[in-house]
């Protein structure tokens, strides 16, 4: 059912989820999916990626339709993956995204496309006729939440959060290079960017953020969901407590990231990780990561290991300068302001650069 009805689509919620990679924004989305009336969307970044030239639309043009087409088939969603019966995490209605009808368009604003599309992302033979609320999970988008919250003023979000040290040794596990030092510096530097943010945003919109700590979510499930669904306002499901049972995707076909990330999901809540930096992060990966996000990591009860002195901090720098340079440049021109440029600028990054966004 690649069109849902328009005027039902006005009046359906939508919230998003938000906070760093690799802290549970994942495992949120998997929870969230196990509630009927809930669909989560994985990370398509279709409401920023359309933002800069037809937010403010309250009728869509015929041209976005080509612009669909044209960035949906880049690295975005891959146009062959969409075409073939190659079995994925997630799959889109293809002819909605690379062929919308242009008739239609005219019926639509920003709002309502954007929610017409999520809805046409599918997980597994999962159906969404039953959906009544929209999750759109990005963490990129956590620098976009004024630009949200002008198309979605009602929106609320879920901000995903995790220990700096979990953080850092997943991001290193992920690695397949060895330059681990640069690693944990572009690690602590984007972990601390973006919690710094979510501090900014939680005195800005005490209302609309909801911290979801990695470390709370698998040891105190019960009460954490239920705190969700109050801060939603949906209902409780039990299927909540238990949302490996609903990941039923086959693995065939899945490249080697998304075959981790779903026998990863298909595994029960557990603490198995909450501690393993300890033992897995280096003494001097650890002081590069305690430099760094230690003082923002206090304010949400993250503690450090050490006292690490403003002397060492500036010797830090200044021995990685090209590192920290280049964790600057990313936070500042590949999250904060990227979805500011064109989307024809975008597109050429995504098919020349080989960019996932």
């Amino acid at each position: 059912m690649p069109y849902y009805d328009i005027e039902k689509l006005r009046k359906m919620p939508v919230h998003f989820v938000i906070g760093t990679g690799r802290s549970g924004t994942t495992l949120l989305s998997t929870i969230l999916n196990a509630n009927p009336e809930v669909f989560c969307s994985p990370e398509s970044r279709i409401v920023m990626t359309y933002y800069r030239d037809y937010h403010d639309q309250k009728s869509m043009p015929a041209q976005f339709s080509q612009d669909l087409a044209r960035y949906s088939g880049t690295r975005m969603f891959n146009e062959n993956r969409l075409k073939s019966k190659q079995n994925t995490m997630w799959q889109i209605e293809a002819d909605t995204f690379l062929h919308f009808d242009t008739a239609q368009l005219s019926q639509y604003d920003y709002p309502t496309i954007c929610k017409q599309l999520l809805l046409n992302i599918r997980l597994g033979e999962r159906s969404n006729d039953a959906v009544r609320i929209i999750l759109d999970k990005e963490p990129d988008h956590t620098f976009c939440v004024e630009e949200i919250l002008s198309v979605f003023p009602n929106a609320k979000f879920l901000v995903a959060q995790r220990d700096y040290h979990a953080f850092g040794l997943s991001q290193k596990e992920s690695q397949k290079h060895e330059r681990k030092v640069m690693n944990r510096i572009q690690s602590g530097y984007l972990w601390n960017q973006y919690n710094q943010e979510v501090i900014r945003l939680r005195e800005r919109y005490p209302d609309k953020i909801h911290v979801v700590q990695y470390e709370q979510l698998v040891t105190n499930t019960e009460q954490v969901i239920r705190n969700i669904c109050t801060f939603l306002e949906i209902p409780f499901h039990e299927s909540m407590l238990n949302p490996q049972k609903q990941v039923k995707i086959e693995k065939q076909g899945l490249n080697q990231r998304e075959e981790k990330k779903l026998g990863d999901l298909a595994k029960p809540i557990n603490t198995s990780r909450l501690e393993a930096w300890k033992t897995r992060l280096t003494a001097q990966e650890i002081t590069i990561l305690e430099a760094i996000c230690a003082n923002t990591g206090k304010q949400f009860g993250y503690q450090a290991t050490q006292e690490v002195s403003t002397t060492q901090k500036l010797a830090l720098r200044l021995r990685y300068a090209p590192q920290f340079l280049l964790a600057w440049f990313t936070h500042q021109f590949l999250l904060k302001r990227y979805y500011h440029y064109p989307i024809s600028w975008r597109t050429w990054f995504v098919k020349k650069l080989g960019f996932a966004r």
